[in-house]
């Protein structure tokens, strides 16, 4: 039932977000699935292998014994003290604090099932969340620490006085900007893939205050004006390092190469390299010549500055930087938020049939000794302290293990997620840990409350039956 479930899911759910959302982007024409029914049926059989290897292996644990041990019931436990039971501080120690304790050290598979059920959930909660906040934090971490722009004017720069018209322009409505050259080249990927690349070349000395490139390499001041620095996607997929050759071919056809001086991070779908003046003019053997305008718009809007410069036939196209690439990682965080509902669902279906069996199932293997408890003047309050104290610790366990493999796990997803032209943000996901491990205490104590719910029912009667 899960596999056809599974396949279901895939086939009509999870394509049909991507197709609604990356595909189109990507895609022309019609969409072919994916994922195959033949390997729905491999991974169907595999699950289905690991399930009876499980069963004939827990079978085995049981049935190697010899017949007449097993006939002989539940073993009662040993009477040796444990060594810390001579300690002066246990004998000081409450009733109901000595049974946490020897609760878990005596059921130790409740304790094992606990803490991975609990640890499963709130992993599956912080590894979507991760995913979803990191890549929303890369295009933030873009505009607010590698570019101080939002806008590109392109115009024809064979037009004469077309720059000084622009910039004219661009000053009189209050906007700040830097010319530079711009051009797409094909990246030579040491794969033997080519992939799109944007070239810029700084042009004027206050460059660096549109473009911050943060990374490896030499110091601020040297950063664009020696060599070329490429966005830190190649560096990432690549394992490229400073002084490696990198190789780009032009529209020509032509392959040219530079070495590397350094990496600056850059978060946005696409390769970048920007190129000092004196590289350009040495392996171009001309001089780069301005096309374009990287715009600061401060108060005004892509569309009124295209309104401002309608005038000027030299101008090609004016770009809301910004929105384009809010556009694309909008389509990335549909996928995420997607992912975020399927674990969340994910983790409560876990919950309910890994946990509240297990409460339930341990609630009645103690049913005789919480009977005892409440003939011996013990109220029900009592009782279910007997039971959701070692709970609690059990809890506290798991979702400390949860959330730090779940942390692990959200970024080991989004590296996996990651294009070779992208690099998304990394690292621990502070919200995404503290909302994982509100979800499952919430879950825990919801189940745990309902499996508690058995112990009023009991009957002190019911003693002489088991």
């Amino acid at each position: 039932i899960g596999g056809l479930l599974g396949l279901v899911t895939g086939t009509l759910g999870i394509e049909q977000i991507l197709v609604g959302t990356i595909g189109k982007r990507f895609v022309m024409g019609a969409y072919a699935p994916y994922f195959s029914v033949s390997q729905g049926a491999i991974v169907i059989a595999v699950e289905l292998v690991l399930i009876l290897l499980t069963t004939w292996l827990a079978c085995r644990s049981v049935l190697k014994q010899q017949a007449v041990e097993l006939l002989k019931g539940e073993k009662p436990p040993t009477a040796k003290p444990r060594f810390f039971e001579k300690w002066a501080l246990w004998k000081r120690l409450p009733l109901l604090t000595k049974t946490v304790i020897n609760n878990c050290i005596n059921d130790k598979r409740r304790v094992f099932g606990t803490i991975i059920g609990i640890a499963g959930c709130t992993a599956l909660i912080v590894t979507a969340v991760t995913v979803d906040n990191n890549i929303q934090k890369s295009f933030t971490w873009q505009y607010r620490d590698v570019y101080s722009y939002d806008t590109v004017v392109r115009y024809n720069a064979g037009i004469e006085e077309a720059q000084g018209d622009i910039q004219e322009v661009l000053d009189e409505i209050g906007t700040e900007s830097t010319s530079v050259y711009t051009s797409p080249f094909k990246l030579m990927q040491p794969d033997g893939n080519q992939d799109a690349v944007t070239v810029t070349v700084p042009l004027e000395d206050d460059f660096d205050s549109f473009v911050h490139l943060n990374g490896e390499g030499r110091t601020a001041e040297e950063k664009y004006t020696d060599g070329i620095w490429v966005s830190r996607a190649y560096n990432a997929h690549f394992d490229a390092k400073p002084g490696d050759i990198i190789e780009i071919m032009d529209s020509e056809g032509q392959i040219h190469q530079f070495t590397i001086q350094g990496f600056f991070n850059h978060y946005l779908f696409n390769n970048q390299i920007v190129m000092s003046k004196e590289a350009y003019l040495q392996e171009f053997e001309s001089e780069a010549v301005p096309n374009a305008f990287l715009v600061d718009s401060g108060d005004m809007t892509a569309k009124e500055i295209r309104k401002a410069l309608s005038g000027i036939k030299a101008v090609r196209m004016v770009k809301d930087d910004y929105q384009a690439a809010f556009d694309v990682f909008s389509d990335f965080s549909n996928i995420a938020g997607a992912v975020v509902v399927v674990y969340l669902v994910l983790s409560v279906l876990m919950a309910i049939i890994v946990l509240f069996d297990l409460y339930t199932v341990f609630i009645e293997e103690k049913k005789k000794e919480l009977i005892v408890l409440m003939i011996n003047g013990f109220s029900v309050r009592d009782a279910r302290q007997y039971i959701y104290r070692d709970t609690i610790v059990l809890t506290i366990i798991g979702i400390i293990l949860g959330v730090i493999f779940g942390a692990v796990m959200g970024n080991i997803t989004i590296m996996t997620l990651e294009p070779d032209m992208a690099y998304f943000a990394k690292g621990i996901d502070w919200m995404a840990c503290g909302f994982g491990a509100a979800a499952s205490s919430v879950l825990a104590v919801v189940l745990c409350s309902a499996a508690l719910r058995r112990i009023s029912r009991f009957k002190l009667s019911d003693i002489n039956k088991l």
